[in-house]
């Protein structure tokens, strides 16, 4: 359950500006889940040369810009060589769904109460910037926590989920995407003169284009990786058949050639 108070306070406001710290540090990923470029806490860890540990892509990015020392020590590195951090991995995953599942929770209660959130987003806010997986889905509804927040009528609440670039994609059990429910609220918000939901429907659609790219650039890499595989394999097997394959047997050619001597 939920850290810092019941059921029927998940999103009170906090009654002191201590109170909030205290919640932000209570969900906030360890020191060494953070990774030291980023700050932000891991999806896929490796450890460097230096001996320290980095988030894959930003550490490419860090060597791609030309960077040859240390991040954290600036000490010169003498290989770009990777070796993932599988522990690590697995502390920041952990860490991802436990205050995902929190994050699932306090939304899913923000829309039952029908938009209640005193707290102004800020427990929503300090579980995302925490590094909550977003991607958990209401076992009874198939909704992911934007969803509920969409479906609760807080468009202030979705624009700061938005800010986090979640995936849009997933589909509820009624067949509805974050775009549907979208622009559900921008109808209604229309019918009452409010246009507050226009803009939080084209972001809604730009993310859920950013995500097809990106699944579809995912998809030609696996399809090529496995290309590439494949054809390595065939050589791999023509080469041990060429290696193994018998020498012609000259023995009885000659056998043949003294006795007709």
């Amino acid at each position: 359950p939920p850290t810092d108070d019941g059921p029927e306070n998940w999103c009170s406001a906090f009654p002191t500006d201590e109170a909030r710290d205290a919640y932000a540090a209570s969900v906030s990923p360890r020191r060494e889940l953070v990774c030291p470029i980023t700050q932000e806490c891991y999806w896929d860890p490796v450890v460097a040369a230096d001996g320290h540990t980095y988030e894959r892509t930003s550490v490419l990015r860090w060597f791609h810009l030309g960077r040859n020392r240390s991040p954290v020590t600036n000490e010169l590195m003498d290989s770009r060589n990777l070796i993932p951090n599988r522990a690590i991995a697995t502390i920041s995953l952990a860490h991802r769904e436990h205050i995902g599942e929190e994050l699932l929770r306090r939304c899913r209660w923000i829309r039952q109460t029908s938009g209640r959130c005193d707290d102004m987003g800020n427990r929503i806010k300090f579980l995302l910037d925490a590094g909550a997986d977003m991607t958990l889905r209401d076992s009874s509804t198939g909704e992911t926590p934007l969803m509920h927040l969409i479906r609760s009528g807080r468009a202030d609440l979705v624009k700061i989920f938005l800010g986090h670039d979640p995936p849009v994609l997933a589909v509820g059990n009624d067949g509805t995407s974050a775009a549907d429910a979208a622009e559900q609220m921008k109808l209604r918000s229309e019918e009452k003169g409010i246009g507050e939901w226009s803009d939080l429907v084209s972001h809604i659609k730009m993310l859920g284009r950013q995500e097809t790219e990106r699944e579809e650039a995912r998809l030609r890499s696996r399809e090529n990786s496995n290309r590439v595989y494949r054809q390595r394999q065939r050589e791999l097997t023509e080469q041990e058949r060429e290696r193994t394959r018998p020498f012609p047997d000259d023995r009885g050619a000659s056998a043949r050639g003294l006795g007709s001597l």
